[in-house]
């Protein structure tokens, strides 16, 4: 009952729908500020990252086997939290391979997509940016 009107309502009141989302994120380990995902290239460069992929969310990999084996910058995660490797179909039959932290990770418990976790995180960095 984030809005304090007596009644948990999370179809008719935004503070109660956006209350319960940050519990149940929080429940899957949310970090605030922390990363959901960095982008590492459009071909993975090692077979310990392919072998990652093709297990899915269950084929977990530390952020400096990512950084040594793909050969590129990206943020440190929260905690050491392993990351897992994401292939995105691009229009041109090309990939977008991603690498999702735990936030990612988080919001995938919610709803089990990478597709999902991808719009709802481009979307919230969107209303974030500086206009």
């Amino acid at each position: 009952d984030f809005d304090h009107d007596g009644r948990r309502d999370v179809w008719n009141s935004v503070p109660d729908v956006l209350a319960s989302i940050a519990n149940y994120l929080h429940h899957f380990h949310w970090t605030f500020k922390a990363p959901v995902y960095a982008d590492i290239g459009h071909e993975l460069k090692a077979p310990a990252l392919v072998a990652a992929y093709k297990k899915g969310r269950k084929g977990l990999i530390s952020r400096q086997q990512v950084l040594k084996l793909q050969q590129v910058n990206i943020p440190p995660s929260p905690h050491n939290g392993l990351l897992t490797i994401v292939g995105l179909e691009l229009p041109d039959n090309g990939m977008r391979y991603v690498a999702g932290y735990p936030n990612f990770q988080a919001i995938t418990k919610w709803n089990n997509s990478n597709r999902y976790a991808m719009a709802v995180s481009e979307l919230a960095q969107r209303l974030i940016a500086p206009k």
